[in-house]
């Protein structure tokens, strides 16, 4: 894949049960849309709201990787996305460590959402 400074990611994580046997996708575009990768992994059992966190940070990952200056991500998870803006405050103690992560405000990954100069994450609801 070729480094791009811009990149529009989509985002999920889903298990089976909740907790449950868990996974996660992102789905990386370049900015006219069109598909550069996608990815997909089994992460063993968790729950819902943290197999999303933890696919927003492989998302994070990848525009690490590639030098991305601008990122857009979408995820389906309401709670998530307003978690990273700032919306919602996180109370629970598992989702805060990767939320602190994910959103610089820790020390373990700060530079996953540092390295993004406009990082702009959105709701992305699920049609039914």
């Amino acid at each position: 894949m070729s480094k791009e400074e811009k990149l529009i990611i989509y985002t999920d994580g889903a298990c089976s049960g909740n907790p449950g046997h868990s996974g996660v996708g992102i789905v990386l575009c370049d900015e006219s849309g069109s598909i550069i990768k996608k990815y997909y992994r089994y992460i063993g059992q968790t729950t819902n709201n943290i197999a999303e966190y933890i696919a927003f940070d492989f998302a994070l990952q990848e525009s690490l990787f590639n030098n991305v200056r601008h990122l857009t991500v979408y995820s389906d998870s309401e709670l998530m996305v307003r978690q990273m803006n700032g919306i919602y405050k996180v109370k629970n103690q598992n989702i805060l460590y990767l939320h602190k992560g994910s959103s610089g405000r820790g020390k373990a990954q700060s530079c996953l959402w540092a390295s993004c100069p406009t990082l702009l994450p959105f709701f992305f609801p699920l049609e039914s």
